[in-house]
């Protein structure tokens, strides 16, 4: 079991965690009025053990922080009595590997919306070319569609995909 750091050692950038439930104690900052903070229930939410938490300040017995959500985004702040709660080290490498698969889930879905856009424009693009091709009366007017142009448009849809897709990998490498 990893120890409990000592309070003289917790400094502003260093990266912590709850170590266990039953100590959790957690102070939030409430709006103007009292009443309108809702209750935090002690070990849940962003004081959870295993949550990330970057220390911004310490004025003892209190750490003030920051926690790492799931989606990669620093939430807060943690108030964290440290007389009422053990606070262990974290490694660098867990907020990073989170922060990592948050992107890449923010990646797979600007993807995703991305070919599901260029399907719609092959899609519009094939269909423009069939009437095109189907001679006069196809509804263009005097701007018929050179076959050329779409095919070129379609060839830099794919070149898009492909920068995406490496894109992705490269992410995957830097981290």
């Amino acid at each position: 079991m990893t120890n409990t750091i000592p309070a003289d050692d917790l400094k502003p950038g260093a990266w912590v965690t709850v170590r266990d439930h039953e100590q959790v104690a957690v102070r939030s900052i409430p709006g103007l009025d009292d009443d309108e903070a809702p209750p935090r229930p002690q070990g849940s939410g962003i004081t959870s053990p295993g949550v990330p938490i970057r220390i911004l300040e310490t004025n003892l017995p209190f750490v003030y922080g920051a926690a790492l959500s799931p989606e990669g985004e620093m939430v807060g702040p943690a108030i964290i009595d440290v007389r009422k709660v053990a606070l262990v080290r974290l490694n660098r490498r867990v907020p990073n590997a989170i922060r990592r698969f948050a992107r890449m889930g923010k990646l797979k879905a600007k993807k995703s919306a991305m070919e599901e856009k260029m399907a719609g424009i092959k899609a519009e693009l094939a269909r423009q070319e069939a009437e095109s091709a189907s001679g006069p009366g196809n509804n263009l007017g005097n701007n018929p569609v050179d076959p050329d142009q779409v095919q070129a448009i379609m060839s830099l849809l794919d070149q898009v995909r492909g920068m995406l897709e490496q894109g992705g990998a490269h992410d995957e490498e830097q981290d």
